[in-house]
């Protein structure tokens, strides 16, 4: 039976923890999970086209993820933020700061789509792309650019859902969303549709571009209707009005967020070349396992976003024992749903990777076993570390999420990279190891960072 805002308020406070979390995250994992089989099926469609088609949308997803960080950024900020508003029933005060982050949403999507297309080919460039992996990658991106300011209103009007409580109708949308684009997928890719033998629009690595803009598209147009009908956002965005406070504050939040966003983007557009560097099989086999372990870490992911409310609205009433209540059984959670999935990839690796690898080489195949080997031992500290986002978050503390985010890739994985390559002179194999360990150290360092308390301090 579906909650109303209240009734989401009282349980988050007052009821069960465990039901708590498994209210919260069910609709979020569920969306992973969808949204892990959209990326699936995805990826299942462009391998359909070769290789490099294939290797390019995983060899751009830092770049697009470089940009995207800052609507994450915002939606993060405002998450705990509102959240927090919530809990003590301040809510006008919550309606201020709605109104002022679709006002800081929809200036700077604009100005990111400018700066995006004017640089997707010197970047893709700067990172080792040539000849047609060049050309892939800046087809794909381009275009993927437009739907920007479409994601980022859906992350908006998702954090003020998420900030309520209610993280079952962003899912249901998402899900719909997902449904259009594997539909459209097949259109826009293929001259001929696979299994339906009506003519598509043969666009290859571009149709499936435009098939991703047109979900978003509906995504956001979608929720932002759904919104206004249950009285969270007002349809008149003229009537919105600017206040300074309000837009500082949540910049200033933002802030570390998107730096530490950015920074993590930046450090895997570093990190892809330093892939590349190994040659085309290397980068195959990076993409395909990312896009398995996706399967294991969304769930993860979506207990560690389902805190994020449970700990705003707590924090906002100063009920620290539940924040930690929450925390620890979000933990709890993770480690069983990651050391399980870990477990049933390794016995079925083979079928799994079979699933991308359609006439891959023999090297492909072993470079692709020996880093699902590495990354599944330590695949359980990355959902600790969607937990401790979650807490850092909903605390409206993005300096620390920002510390951690930086730290996986800037102190911990690229320099271990470079020792263990100029240093050591190991091949493929330095990447594998150097994302393992990262992974490990960064959960170790999440756990030093709330073990000091400092989350606890007041930010509204």
């Amino acid at each position: 039976m579906a909650l109303d805002l209240e009734e989401r308020k009282q349980l988050i406070l007052h009821g069960d923890m465990r039901k708590a979390i498994i209210t919260l995250a069910t609709p979020i994992v569920l969306n992973n999970l969808i949204q892990t089989l959209y990326n699936l099926v995805d990826s299942f469609w462009v391998s359909g086209i070769g290789e490099t088609s294939f290797a390019a949308t995983g060899f751009v997803w830092p770049i697009l993820f470089l940009f995207i960080s800052i609507g994450i950024g915002l939606s993060i900020a405002a998450t705990g933020i509102i959240s927090q508003l919530i809990g003590r029933s301040d809510y006008e005060k919550a309606k201020v700061y709605r109104e002022n982050l679709y006002i800081l949403t929809f200036i700077l999507s604009i100005i990111v789509v400018v700066l995006g297309i004017l640089s997707s080919g010197s970047i893709i460039r700067l990172m080792g792309a040539k000849r047609d992996l060049y050309t892939e990658s800046k087809d794909y991106l381009e275009i993927l650019y437009l739907g920007f300011p479409f994601v980022y209103l859906y992350f908006a009007t998702n954090s003020i859902f998420q900030s309520s409580g209610d993280t079952k109708t962003p899912t249901i949308i998402s899900g719909i969303s997902a449904v259009i684009n594997m539909i459209c997928d097949p259109i826009f890719i293929y001259e001929k549709v696979p299994y339906l033998g009506f003519k598509g629009f043969n666009l290859g690595i571009k149709g499936a571009a435009i098939a991703t803009v047109i979900s978003q598209a509906f995504m956001a147009v979608a929720i932002i209707i759904i919104a206004s009908k249950k009285g969270l956002i007002d349809l008149n965005f003229l009537s919105y009005k600017y206040d300074k406070e309000a837009s500082n504050k949540i910049l200033s939040i933002a802030l570390p967020s998107c730096v530490g966003q950015s920074g993590e983007a930046l450090g895997f557009i570093i990190l892809n070349v330093f892939v590349l560097s190994y040659g085309q099989d290397t980068l195959t086999a990076f993409v395909t396992v990312n896009r398995v372990t996706s399967i294991i870490s969304m769930p993860p992911g979506g207990i560690g976003q389902s805190i994020v409310s449970i700990v705003g609205q707590n924090k906002g009433v100063k009920n620290y024992d539940r924040v930690e209540l929450a925390f620890r059984k979000a933990c709890n959670m993770s480690n069983i749903v990651t050391i399980s999935g870990a477990i049933v990839v390794w016995i079925f690796r083979d079928q799994v990777l079979g699933i991308f690898l359609k006439e891959a080489s023999e090297n492909v195949m072993f470079l692709s076993r020996q880093f699902l080997f590495f990354i599944l031992i330590t695949n359980f500290c990355m959902g600790l570390y969607s937990v401790y986002q979650g807490l850092f978050q909903g605390s409206g503390k993005t300096d620390m999420a920002m510390k951690m985010l930086l730290g996986r890739l800037w102190a911990l994985r690229i320099p271990m990279i470079i020792i263990f390559k100029y240093v050591f002179m190991m091949g493929p194999i330095a990447i594998w190891l150097a994302m393992s360990l990262s992974n490990l150290f960064t959960a170790l360092y999440g756990y030093i960072l709330f073990k000091s308390g400092k989350w606890k301090g007041e930010i509204i």
